[in-house]
């Protein structure tokens, strides 16, 4: 690599950023994060190496105060000063004084320039004077591919990279003109008369024919040699091929001319490529992933990208070489964080196991792990989305928490990007009751995943939330014996449920909801049991089973129809037990009342909760449930703002936790 940092300020949404980059570099983010402003102060630098360039719309229009950028590139010229050195040791070459010039750059190979620019004033150079600017400008040359803007059946410009390989030194220059002349010459070829009426003509019209520079000449000299200068595709001219096949012939000939260039002439490229993956096929991106891994290390890739296949392929493949560079806006203002990519030692599992899928989570606005089919049910349901729009905003992925696999391939705080992660988890992934005695016992899986230690060395209210509040949970689970009712191991002992809330007031400062039983727990709770077994009555249940399922829910207690109704519908009692636990613990509970609740048992994946939660919304609204047209009624409706706030107060009296859980979303993506 030929360019080892770059550090831009200032700069449109860039306050400030530093960059320090290696053969394949990544650029990821949402549309506007500042991906591309990334790769316009690279190119601002570049376009003023050599003449001045004014362009006044590169400061931050965010402060009107702020008016002078810097961008600073650190070169890295060993590999090319290395080559020179050779060619001085032979002392064969016709630029032995140009290799010395490269020999002499920079200290131990390195040199870094700074471009300042004030506004209204002249663009300031630091580090460099102006044959140097040149010679570098020429030594690591910039090719931006830009495949929106890219014409995708006129590909006339690569002649001009052809003409880079070709060209050849002056000496060679005059030998091949010398022959070409012999052949004009020849009298067999009957063309010396034509050409000699043509320099006539020329003269009586006072006109030249300026000379080609030895750029020039090397392009003409080969569309000569290739007898022509269209290109196409397997015999078709590429008009014929769609956008994507074009794009990605063009981007993958571009770097077979650039892979020539730092080969034959002391070259090394640096290749910026804007959105590869447009109109390309999942399979076109794994061909042109591969090869821009298998390239040489001559060339440097800066490649900006929207596409989880193409991240996926490079961390799979080349995590030693490469950078995978987060952009996020936060507050009009871009930040870029470096990802941590797979240790090819330790991390083995999870560079095998990386799928689309998980690499997609890296390009989200805010991340949401759950842990199963209910969450996914509740919170994919299109009625909830249009109450609380944050959840559009949020990336849905499951069971993260529960394999540590996953987790380590997607989790922020793991792989060090920016995108903000709320997770939700049962109750039961933090606490177990004890088989023998009346207590429970505390997993620590899940503690682990938080630097716990650190805690005690927390001040104040910081410390009081996690360090206090965590070994308060310990002491409690050790010491406490709550009471309980059968059958169900329903409890409404209020130093159980601060027990419960202390766990959940924990768990929330790291930006994990814990449910107070299960997701379905969360579905039907206290506050809205009564509706819910009116709602289940009348469309869930089957109207053969439903008297005896009535008369076993009218013989309990108020809180025991909650825990009968949820252990019904494949959730867990108070004490965190699903019916076959409970049948361990308390072997004496009645058959007829354990085979009621089996025989009726309605699965999660059943449909219920989006049938529940529609019920409820349009219920409210006092809207038809089972119409055709009740989704479009129901936007309609909340599109008046008083009854979308009715509607949002009824939810939250009704579903306090799934409220939670959107609560800290809001929060989350606002950080």
């Amino acid at each position: 690599m030929s360019i080892l940092r770059v550090q831009i300020e200032n700069y449109k949404s860039i306050k400030k950023c530093s960059l320090s980059l290696s053969d394949i570099n990544i650029l990821i983010g949402e549309n506007g994060s500042g991906k591309t402003n990334v790769i316009s102060a690279i190119k601002y630098f570049y376009d003023n190496l050599l003449i001045p360039c004014n362009d006044e719309s590169i400061f931050d229009v965010n402060n009107k105060y702020s008016n002078c950028i810097k961008i600073s590139i650190t070169y890295n010229l060993y590999n090319l000063q290395k080559r020179c050195k050779q060619q001085l040791s032979a002392n064969k070459s016709p630029h032995l004084s140009y290799f010395q010039k490269i020999v002499n750059m920079g200290t131990k190979g390195l040199i870094t320039i700074t471009l300042v620019k004030t506004k209204d004033k002249k663009v300031l150079w630091k580090g460099c004077n102006e044959k140097e600017r040149a010679l570098l400008h020429d030594l690591v040359p910039l090719y931006l591919i830009d495949s929106r803007a890219l014409d995708l059946t006129d590909w006339s410009n690569l002649w001009e990279h052809i003409g880079d390989v070709v060209k050849t030194e002056n000496k060679t220059s005059q030998l091949i003109k010398k022959d070409i002349n012999n052949i004009v010459t020849n009298e067999d070829y009957r063309l010396k008369n034509f050409y000699d009426e043509l320099k006539k003509a020329f003269g009586n019209a006072n006109v030249k024919v300026e000379k080609f520079t030895p750029k020039k000449y090397a392009r003409v000299l080969s569309q000569v040699y290739f007898e022509g200068n269209e290109f196409d595709f397997k015999d078709n001219k590429l008009y014929h091929f769609s956008n994507g096949t074009n794009s990605f012939n063009y981007t993958k000939l571009l770097i077979e001319i650039l892979i020539l260039i730092s080969e034959k002439k002391m070259k090394s490229p640096f290749i910026i490529i804007d959105e590869p993956e447009i109109s390309l096929h999942h399979k076109l991106v794994d061909e042109l992933s591969e090869r821009i891994l298998l390239t040489n290390k001559n060339i440097e890739f800066l490649i900006s990208t929207h596409s989880p296949r193409m991240i996926k392929n490079i961390m799979m493949n080349d995590s030693e070489n490469s950078n995978v560079f987060h952009v996020r806006t936060i507050e009009q203002y871009s930040f870029i964080s470096k990802m941590r990519l797979f240790n090819a030692k330790t991390e083995n599992k999870s560079k095998i196991r990386i799928t689309d899928q998980h690499a997609n989570a890296y390009f989200s606005r805010l991340l949401f792990s759950i842990e199963g089919e209910t969450e996914l049910e509740l919170f994919e349901n299109k009625f909830i989305k249009e109450l609380f729009p944050v959840l559009k905003q949020a990336d849905i992925i499951n069971k993260v928490m529960s394999d540590d696999v996953v987790k380590k391939i997607i989790s922020p705080k793991i792989r060090r990007y920016s995108t903000p992660m709320v997770a939700l988890v049962d109750m039961d992934k933090v606490i177990v009751k004890n088989k023998d005695i009346n207590s429970f016992k505390i997993k620590t899986d899940l503690f682990k995943d938080y630097h716990v230690d650190n805690e005690r060395y927390y001040y104040t209210e910081k410390r009081k939330k996690t360090y206090i509040a965590r070994k308060r949970i310990g002491a409690m689970a050790q010491k406490c014996r709550f009471n309980y009712l059968l059958p169900f191991f329903s409890s409404v002992d209020t130093n159980y449920e601060t027990f419960l809330g202390t766990i959940k007031n924990y768990f929330k400062e790291y930006g994990l909801v814990v449910a107070e039983t299960t997701a379905e727990g969360m579905l039907i709770n206290k506050d809205n049991q009564f509706k819910f077994w009116d709602f289940a009555k009348k469309y869930i249940f089957k109207s053969n089973n439903i008297n005896n399922i009535e008369l076993h829910y009218n013989s309990f207690s108020r809180n025991d129809k909650l825990n009968f109704l949820r252990l019904l519908f494949e959730g867990k009692s108070d004490y965190i037990l699903k019916l076959d636990e409970i049948k361990t613990f308390n072997p004496g509970i009645a058959n007829n009342l354990y085979n009621v609740i089996m025989d009726n048992r309605i699965i999660k994946t059943s449909g219920w909760v989006s049938r529940w939660i529609e019920f409820f919304l349009c219920s409210t609204l006092n809207i038809d449930y089972d119409d055709q047209n009740t989704y479009k009624n129901f936007k309609k409706t909340i599109e008046n703002k008083s009854m979308l706030e009715k509607l949002q107060s009824e939810f939250i009296d009704n579903f306090g936790e799934i409220y939670e859980v959107i609560l800290i979303m809001e929060k989350a993506i606002k950080s």
